[in-house]
């Protein structure tokens, strides 16, 4: 791994940087997101003021039909309560885009501290959080109201509490915790908590057993609750379905299907709808090549991270809905994780710092380029 530590005069400097350009990206997401009319209109917008409505101490006369979208409404209750505790509701919309918004910017800020843990380099540091603010599918994901930025604002804590270089053993507990509300937050938070539960098994701290209880014991009594008792259907449900209508039958053809929505995927990620021409597909390609070595390293030496990404896109690739705007949605939360494993990956071939940085950043601004 390149690293950089700064000490003394230019600790301050680095720090002045972040504050910089983290005021900069703050500035420019407020007014972006500003008196957004959009609100509450668009697709998953209206379900979760109305649970964020249900779930809110604010709101005294709550509509019949907000206690009819709480029992029928798929999405765990993390993102919503957060609403509602904030006093978001259908009423209050903008409020609900402020929310969304600092928990963009406040997960930028935690995947910075999380690449600066594990890498020590300021420009790894720097540079990927400032890539994802402007990634195509950011610039569109703020416009409304989405979980996902809450999604990475508790998985990337996670990877920092459980890394066995970087903390101690006594915040297991913390990680714990932070895994059962990830897995309330986003169904498909339910990788983490498989990979979290391995770990656990591999390293046997003291207490495992109780750590892996508290960390999937929610999740599990969510989905009790929400699909036996309420009777309602899952997406669980909607899995089984799609196997049943000749998943198996057809397994390569499904596969291969999958394969293109990916490939799809990992260019929309980047350039949106953009054609990107040759040049674009070999710069996707050499990303593509310096991800997948940089994931391995860290698959090799048992990081949760590189872990929970193989449960992860397992899952997607399983998943019953496989277009290109959910497959968006899913790969979204694990680009940061995409980026910082290219940077590992160019680790590897051994070039000097500003070589790598070089390389690297030239990739990524000439690809974004064509957005």
């Amino acid at each position: 791994m390149i690293q950089t530590i700064y000490t003394g005069r230019k600790r301050y400097l680095f720090l002045f940087i972040i504050f910089t350009i983290l005021a900069a990206v703050s500035t420019f997401y407020i007014t972006f997101t500003k008196n957004n009319k959009s609100v509450g209109l668009v697709s998953d917008d209206a379900v979760y003021l109305l649970q964020g409505e249900y779930y809110s101490p604010w709101k005294k006369d709550k509509s019949p039909v907000v206690s009819y979208i709480n029992k029928t409404s798929r999405f765990p209750p993390v993102y919503p309560l957060l609403l509602g505790l904030s006093g978001a509701d259908s009423d209050n919309p903008a409020i609900a885009s402020t929310i969304t918004t600092c928990c963009l910017l406040i997960s930028l800020i935690i995947t910075g501290i999380f690449i600066w843990h594990v890498s020590q380099n300021t420009f790894a540091t720097i540079f990927i959080p400032l890539v994802m603010a402007f990634l195509p599918e950011t610039l569109l994901l703020a416009q409304n109201l989405w979980s996902e930025f809450l999604f990475i604002l508790l998985i990337y804590p996670v990877f920092i509490l459980t890394d066995s270089e970087i903390t101690p053993a006594k915040h297991w507990i913390l990680s714990a915790l932070l895994v059962a509300l990830v897995s309330l937050t986003r169904s498909i938070g339910i990788s983490l908590v498989v990979a979290y539960v391995l770990i656990l098994f591999i390293r046997k701290p003291k207490k495992y057993l109780y750590y892996a209880v508290t960390s999937s014991a929610p999740f599990l009594l969510w989905v009790i609750n929400n699909n036996l008792s309420r009777g309602k259907s899952s997406y669980m449900a909607d899995l089984y379905a799609t196997i049943s209508r000749g998943f198996f039958s057809d397994l390569p053809g499904f596969l291969l299907r999958q394969v293109e929505t990916f490939t799809k995927t990992w260019q929309a990620l980047f350039t949106g709808a953009t054609p990107v021409g040759y040049t674009g597909i070999i710069i996707l390609s050499m990303l593509f090549i310096l991800s997948l070595c940089g994931f391995s390293r860290r698959l090799f030496l048992l990081k949760l991270d590189a872990m929970f990404i193989v449960i992860f896109l397992a899952v997607i690739l399983l998943w019953p809905y496989t277009d290109i705007y959910f497959t968006s949605r899913f790969l979204y939360p694990i680009m940061p994780l995409l980026l910082f494993y290219m940077f590992v990956g160019l680790g590897l071939f051994r070039l000097n710092v500003r070589r790598s940085q070089f390389v690297f950043s030239a990739l990524l601004i000439s690809l974004l380029s064509l957005f």
